[in-house]
């Protein structure tokens, strides 16, 4: 947060009994989302609601008992998906209820953040698909291929989920005024 004390300033204010209050008043450049404000409730809703399905599908691709979680190249971008989830979820929580007037911290801790964190989860996702695939490809058997398709269809599944939201949160400009 160190990066944001600049956007504030500290001012002293006295009141009628001559005492000190100090306050933070922010003196940075405001944030506006390219987007209306009807679209960004539809938005807002839609994050919150693929993110929800993210997150329930991610986990019960754990609990699927398949030989190809036993791989560590399987296992461990499994495992590492879940860091860029939880930041995404936080910048989903973060999402300002209005388009306009936004502090820079509400820009970047929101969105910034969705961005990224979206971007890094699609890329442990397609690895986790990638090596899913591979393990199928090389080591399957027609015993385990139920549970392991049940495994990537949920990984897929996370995976378009967070695709349509990351094009959704990419299509909202964020403009400064």
């Amino acid at each position: 947060m160190r990066r944001f004390t600049k956007d504030y300033e500290l001012v002293t204010t006295t009141d009628g009994k001559g005492r000190g209050k100090t306050s933070m008043v922010y003196i940075g450049s405001y944030y506006n989302l390219d987007i209306e404000a009807a679209a960004y409730r539809t938005y807002r809703g839609l994050a919150w609601a693929l993110l929800i399905g993210m997150v329930i599908f991610q986990i019960a691709a754990g609990f699927v008992n398949n030989r190809g979680m036993y791989q560590m190249y399987v296992a461990v971008p499994y495992v590492l998906c879940f860091f860029p989830l939880v930041y995404l979820s936080a910048g989903a929580l973060k999402l300002p209820s209005a388009t306009t007037h936004l502090r820079r911290d509400q820009a970047e801790l929101s969105l910034g953040r969705m961005k990224k964190s979206g971007t890094a989860l699609a890329v442990l996702n397609g690895l986790v698909v990638l090596a899913e695939l591979a393990y199928l490809l090389l080591f399957g058997t027609a015993a385990e291929l139920q549970r392991e398709l049940v495994f990537l269809a949920l990984m897929v599944l996370v995976c378009a989920a967070n695709t349509l939201l990351l094009l959704k949160t990419r299509a909202i400009h964020v403009n400064i005024t």
